[in-house]
């Protein structure tokens, strides 16, 4: 026998014996994965052709078959693509209007695909498209991606994002998507915007050649955007929008009734007599019907409450225009009123009801009562006695009040005497008081209040009610969450819940789920349209109770924890407007008036600079009224940038929280691009995005002319350079001492907004330098130059300022040219220096406008603002 072949042999069949005991144990061994291969028949494509994605050559697992599952992971921005069928092809849409329209390519419907593993995307924008497939067998599954890019020879316009419906008001557009032949720079794209309007709208867009322009809908209708973009000599084919203009519903508005005194609406009423509050002035523009809600409010507080030692519980007919009541007490009081339309709720409108004392009743005296402050105190510790009891007067006088130790430790020797601010419990110990109240004609029955004083933190503190509401709007049927896991035990006890109910709408039958009123987290389904209040109340194990919601005015108890759910059928989603704020130093400005979106003057940084902040407004509005709730991403940056996005909370009174922001330390040029979400806890608004260049100083690449501060050395004039940051920063439009820069940007309209303010306190005299740079390469030249004071009498008699260095048809180039922007100071002992300081103090002020043209084509209008007033 041949011993070699024999060896082969056994190691061969040891082999095979080893393969077919792993093929046979399928309990000790596993299958392996399937493996996902995905390619494309191109990677490079012209934009408006196909590609196939294939990934037919992905593996199973043994002896398993593959299922496939594909996602368009990401488009270009304003892309309107999915992935179809093999088999699909474009056919033609006709559009036509009038007899006229255009073919717009679209891929045919078809039957499910017969072959899962090949999917076709038609691209309609250029730029990225990345693919994923999911491939799975019984098992397991994984994944491939692929990406293509879509080239244009051609500038495309894109207008985003698309809102096909909008509401009356401002309408965003936003065509900074559009783009540049593939290898251009989208920078020097140019812009031209047209509207058709319906015809009872009277609205054109603010500005034709912008990239980011708005109009304002003044009437219900469609309204159809086109945008042509242009890349050198080259134009784009014009994108269509049309957007559908509806009327919002509108919020009603509550009037609460009474006679005006001063700011406040006041009924007068004798002690005894009923009281009818009238809200029957309140309206409804769209004249839905209404329903009320009243309710006694504290003068502090915005939960039920009436004066202590009433009786008085409730409000007659409190869901009526003209609800009652008997005051049983002399004082004020007061009534708050929402109006509801079924869709949204008023703002609370809010009256006093003065209660006096009848002329021939008798005096009644005062009246003192204990409250359930616990009476475990901490020692050497400040306590106020007027928390441990209420005190009332039902004819309305005021009240002295006598303190009297009755009980006390020896080593304690605080004085006993009314103090707001309390008194120091020095040593552990009882402590008894004796307190009696006077209303200047008799004193009230004495009360007696004991504490028990120890150390070491022994002392019973109440636990505290948190309230936490994930959403404060909800359909009808839903179920609501509240959430009350914040509450908490200063000891650490433990606690336990209780929600009640303080407001219900009328027809109303719901109540908490079951098991959640005395849970943490409470349930409840609306099932009428209307605000639903519920209260928290927390006990704690020693039996503390957090401040009740019927509470005394004396304590003034605004901890108390409420949630309100506004209820309703149906629901319409927010709308967005960002936009840049001149708050925190930052103004722009276009076309001489505040811009609320886009960045018209371009922002110009020099090397080593940081603008400390740009600050931003979500814009955020509700049809409806409900409450947002913000969410900002900073999408894109340049490399090394440091800026960070900062929320600050509201900008003004009566938005919400994170309805502002800033983008801080900005050190680096190139684009910035923000995202801006809104939710009104129901539906999403559609997302909108503000974005901006910063321009390198040394490069050079702004657009228009900069206009910088500098300062003379000598006879050379140089930067001035700044020993804080605030003069470091180089803004579109700023203030002097604030900001060192701005730009005078191309317009196509004959406007000046400021773009530098001067300001010289300490004296008359204003002696600026200003250097006038243009960008790009470009050459401008001035005209219409003008040194004008805001005041013409005070201009007849004082002294003319001067321009030195500018004038007009001169040129601005890329070397600069320097101005000196002079207003003398008034002699001293002038004539008119007493009569200038005594008339007009704060109104030395001058404005120097000029315009700046290119090639004949494009106007711009720049305006230094110059004042100067003693300190």
């Amino acid at each position: 026998m041949n011993h070699s072949a024999s060896a082969g042999l056994i190691v061969l069949t040891t082999l095979c014996l080893l393969l077919l005991s792993a093929c046979g144990s399928s309990s000790s061994s596993t299958p392996e994965d399937p493996v996902a291969v995905l390619s494309s028949d191109r990677t490079s494509l012209p934009m408006g052709e196909s590609v196939l994605f294939d990934a037919s050559g992905s593996t199973p697992g043994v002896g398993n078959s593959l299922s496939y599952s594909w996602t368009l992971l990401s488009q270009p921005v304003g892309s309107t693509v999915t992935l179809v069928c093999e088999e699909s092809e474009l056919h033609s849409a006709q559009e036509s209007q009038d007899g006229e329209g255009e073919e717009e390519q679209q891929p045919a419907e078809s039957a499910d695909c017969m072959n899962d593993a090949i999917r076709k995307l038609y691209t309609d924008l250029p730029g990225a498209y990345e693919v994923n497939v999911q491939v799975a067998d019984s098992r397991a599954s994984t994944h491939a991606r692929q990406t293509i890019n879509a080239t244009n020879t051609e500038p495309v316009a894109v207008i985003t994002p698309v809102p096909s419906t909008a509401y009356l008001g401002w309408v965003q557009l936003d065509g900074s998507h559009s783009a540049a032949p593939t290898d251009g720079d989208a920078a020097e794209l140019t812009y031209a915007w047209s509207l058709t309007v319906p015809a009872a709208s009277d609205t054109s867009l603010d500005n034709f050649t912008a990239v980011n322009p708005r109009f304002l809908a003044d009437a219900e209708g469609t309204y159809t955007v086109s945008l042509v973009v242009r890349h050198g000599d080259t134009y784009s084919a014009p994108a269509h929008v049309e957007i559908d203009i509806s009327a919002v519903n509108a919020i009603p508005v509550a009037d609460v009734g009474g006679t005006q005194e001063g700011s406040d609406r006041v009924y007068r009423v004798n002690r005894g007599e009923t009281v009818t509050l009238d809200g029957t002035g309140s309206t409804d523009a769209d004249g839905d019907d209404l329903a009320y809600s009243w309710r006694f409010v504290g003068e502090y507080e915005t939960f039920p409450i009436v004066p202590t030692g009433s009786q008085v519980m409730e409000l007659t007919d409190a869901r009526s225009a003209t609800p009652s009541f008997i005051p049983d007490m002399a004082g004020t009081w007061y009534v708050e009123l929402h109006v509801h339309d079924g869709l949204s709720r008023s703002q609370p409108a809010t009256a006093k009801v003065i209660v006096t004392k009848p002329e021939d009743a008798p005096n009644t005296r005062p009246v003192l009562v204990a409250n359930t402050k616990p009476t475990y105190v901490e020692a050497n510790v400040i306590h106020r006695l007027v928390d441990w009891f209420d005190a009332y007067d039902i004819d309305g006088d005021t009240l002295t009040f006598t303190y009297t130790w009755l009980e006390k430790p020896s080593g304690n020797t605080d004085p006993l005497n009314w103090n707001p601010q309390g008194i120091i419990i020095a040593a552990p110990g009882t402590y008894t008081v004796s307190i009696v109240a006077n209303d200047g004609h008799e004193d009230s029955e004495p009360l007696e209040i004991t504490l028990q004083a120890s150390v070491g933190g022994l002392a019973n503190t109440r636990p505290v009610a948190e309230v936490v509401v994930p959403v404060s709007t909800a359909l009808t049927g839903q179920v609501v969450l509240l959430d009350g896991t914040k509450s908490y035990d200063p000891d650490d006890d433990q606690i336990f819940w209780q929600w009640s109910w303080i407001e219900r709408p009328v027809g109303s039958n719901t109540d908490f789920l079951d098991g959640t009123a005395t849970m943490s987290r409470a349930e409840f389904i609306p099932d009428v349209p209307g605000a639903y209040i519920a209260a928290l109340s927390v006990t704690d194990s020693q039996g503390a109770v957090s401040v009740p919601w019927q509470v005394s005015r004396q304590n003034h108890a605004t901890s108390l924890k409420t949630a309100t759910i506004l209820a309703k059928e149906q629901n319409h989603a927010p709308v967005l407007n960002p936009g840049f704020t001149h708050s925190g130093g930052v103004r722009l400005h276009q076309l001489g008036r505040v811009r609320q979106q886009g960045l018209y003057s371009p922002v110009v940084l020099a090397e080593g600079k940081i603008l400390p902040a740009v600050n931003m407004l979500a814009g955020g509005f509700d049809p409806d009224g409900d409450r947002l709730y913000y969410n900002w991403t900073l999408e894109e940056q340049p490399a090394d940038s440091t800026a960070e996005l900062s929320l600050w909370g509201r900008l003004e009174s009566g938005t919400e929280p994170d309805s502002a922001a800033a983008l801080e330390n900005i050190n680096q040029p190139g684009l910035y691009r923000i995202k801006v979400e809104a939710s009104d806890g129901l539906e999403e608004a559609l997302p909108q995005y503000l974005s901006f260049t910063v321009h390198s100083r040394e490069d050079g690449n702004w657009p228009g002319v900069l206009m910088e501060r500098i300062e003379a050395d000598g006879e050379q004039i140089v930067l001035r350079l700044a020993d804080d940051q605030w003069n470091d920063r180089s803004l579109p439009e700023g203030t002097i001492g604030s900001a060192t820069s701005g730009t005078c940007a191309r317009q196509s309209r004959e406007n000046t907004p400021t773009l530098i303010e001067m300001n010289q306190a300490g004296g008359w005299t204003i002696d600026e330098h200003i250097r006038l740079t243009a960008g790009q390469g470009q050459a401008y030249t001035i005209a219409d130059l003008q040194l004008v004071a805001r005041n013409e009498e005070l201009a007849a008699v004082i002294p003319s300022p001067s321009i030195l260095g500018i004038q007009n048809g001169d040129t601005i180039t890329e070397a600069g040219t320097a101005v000196r922007f002079w207003i003398p100071a008034l002699p001293e002992g002038d004539q008119y220096a007493s009569y200038v300081s005594t008339s007009y103090p704060n109104n030395y002020n001058f404005d120097l406008s000029f315009r700046i043209v290119e090639t004949g084509q494009f106007i711009d209008s720049c305006l230094i603002r110059a004042s100067a007033w003693r300190d």
